[in-house]
């Protein structure tokens, strides 16, 4: 029996799964080809695809480009390691690729958001035509000193040395090295008891008693490293089920369907004190990571259970 032939519709919908486009949709007639690129999308993976069969004349040719470009995509969205060998002879194989790799930097500059792999694709080659693509990504996070620095530094795993790649890598460096000197959190570690300190960060997690229905659970996360450097989230559970969440970062809230509010991050332990006074629970430090050891680990385990009065 035929395989029926797929619809424009189902082949369109699975551009932003590219598993599922290798999988199911990388053998599709030229017809189908040409309905999913005229269709309007505004996303990195049909644009790609678009740049990528731009003037590509005759059936044989766009369904032997289009099997090459879903392989492209396939190989850009890897569950392997950042830094593993089959990650890295992918990345490698696009940026020698001349046809793909001018998709990827076009894709890449007419994109506000890309993946990290398509970045890496365009150090990978490090020419003067993938670094004007890779600049208006850069630019933006350098002024900002933002959690995109963290993805870009993550690049030089598979970059190229070439002297503009490099002065971009030291620039990043010397921006987080501000950032991480400068973050708010130093002074989180005067206000805990830490004294000075040229770092700051740890992860805890408290719940409640299991005796109390429904139990609580907090997340809270410190760390000068990140842009991102303060961050909370409490879940209400119910059985098994997480029931409602109240989460904040140091600039603002993302969800507060328990209607608790939020604080900075030197009013936490108040913060969870008066949780705890209005809900009628008592909290418990059920898991923790720092960098501090010892006696000031203590304190910071200490500082977030205190009572304020």
């Amino acid at each position: 029996m035929t395989k029926p032939e797929p619809s424009i519709d189902e082949v369109f919908r699975a551009v932003d799964a590219p598993y599922t486009l290798g999988k199911r949709y990388r053998n599709v007639p030229a017809s189908v080809i040409r309905g999913v690129l005229a269709a309007k999308l505004p996303e990195p993976n049909h644009r790609f695809l678009g740049l990528a069969l731009a003037g590509i004349r005759g059936d044989a040719k766009l369904v032997a480009m289009w099997q090459r470009a879903v392989q492209a995509l396939v190989d850009t969205n890897l569950t392997y390691a950042w830094g593993s060998k089959p990650r890295r002879d992918r990345i490698q194989k696009l940026a020698r690729d001349p046809e793909m790799l001018a998709a990827i930097q076009g894709t890449v500059a007419n994109s506000e958001h890309v993946r990290l792999d398509f970045l890496a694709v365009l150090v990978a080659d490090g020419s003067a035509e993938s670094f004007d693509a890779l600049v208006p990504h850069l630019d933006p996070a350098l002024v900002h000193r933002d959690v995109r620095l963290d993805r870009l530094t993550r690049l030089r795993r598979h970059a190229a040395r070439t002297p503009a790649l490099d002065a971009m890598f030291a620039e990043i460096d010397e921006v987080l090295e501000q950032r991480r000197t400068t973050s708010p959190a130093l002074d989180l570690a005067m206000t805990i008891g830490l004294g000075t300190c040229d770092e700051l960060w740890f992860q805890a997690s408290l719940t409640t008693t299991r005796s109390t229905q429904p139990r609580f659970s907090a997340d809270i996360r410190v760390d000068s490293r990140k842009a991102t450097w303060f961050h909370v989230s409490l879940h209400r559970i119910d059985g098994l089920d997480y029931t409602g969440t109240t989460s904040f970062d140091a600039a603002a809230t993302q969800h507060d369907e328990l209607e608790l509010g939020r604080c900075s991050a030197a009013e936490l332990p108040v913060w969870l004190a008066k949780i705890a006074r209005q809900l009628r629970l008592q909290w418990e430090l059920t898991w923790m990571r720092s960098g501090h050891r010892g006696a000031n680990r203590a304190r910071i385990g200490a500082w977030l259970l205190a009572q304020p009065g």
